[in-house]
């Protein structure tokens, strides 16, 4: 699988996940679906409360300038979890990088996020890429 692969099955996870229907009980508020983040968090966690407060706002701003949100089918759902499970092969802040290029957050907006500068977050995205394309490479031998 190419690095350019791995991007677009990142992608596609990611509106996956912003696709997913709330946990919550409807009631009178906004009926468009939020962000499922237990599972995210575990996978990019920098211990870092406003960087997952700068993430959220972010997905709900999204969210909110998309106008409708279909239920992603199984199949989406096991193939964003199967790409979630791909994370963890990377350290945390290779991964928030590769993370936030999937949520396609603009890299200057994504590399102050994460204290890189945006050459910093450049490298450490290609970098982690490269790890994944490589880890993916062993497990299929």
């Amino acid at each position: 699988m190419t690095e350019e692969q791995i991007t677009e099955r990142l992608r596609e996870a990611a509106r996956t996940l912003h696709a997913m229907p709330s946990d919550r009980p409807r009631g009178h508020r906004c009926q468009m679906p939020e962000v499922l983040l237990r599972r995210l968090e575990e996978c990019v966690d920098l211990g870092d409360a406003d960087f997952v407060a700068e993430l959220t706002r972010l997905r709900r701003e999204r969210i909110a300038s998309w106008a409708r949100v279909r239920k992603p089918s199984p199949e989406a759902v096991s193939r964003m979890d199967e790409c979630l499970d791909w994370l963890y092969i990377l350290q945390p802040r290779t991964r928030a990088c590769v993370w936030l290029h999937a949520e396609q957050v603009p890299q200057r907006k994504a590399a102050s996020l994460i204290g890189l500068s945006r050459g910093g977050y450049e490298w450490q995205l290609g970098h982690g890429l490269r790890q994944l394309r490589q880890g993916l490479e062993r497990l299929a031998a």
